[in-house]
């Protein structure tokens, strides 16, 4: 069985599960706030299975703007006035 949990901006929390079947190519697709259920091709699975957290995650909007912004450098144009 494959969880995935997200957090909505609300801050409410949907749960979705996947589950295969021990024959057949799809998955059996549960979110926690529906009372149906769903059926995925196994296909649109797999690139979620195959993620990393690091894929699937997003920073918050006040995280990102915790960092600090890069300061511009110095560049020397091609169009002195020599």
């Amino acid at each position: 069985m494959l969880m995935i949990r997200v957090t909505r901006k609300g801050g409410d929390v949907l749960s979705y599960s996947f589950s295969k079947p021990e024959e057949g190519s799809y998955y059996v697709l549960k979110r926690s706030d529906q009372d149906h259920y769903f059926k995925v091709a196994e296909y649109a699975v797999d690139p979620i299975k195959d993620a990393t957290r690091e894929e699937l995650v997003q920073v918050k909007i006040e995280e990102a703007s915790n960092e600090l912004p890069v300061a511009p450098t110095d560049i020397k144009g091609t169009d002195s006035m020599e």
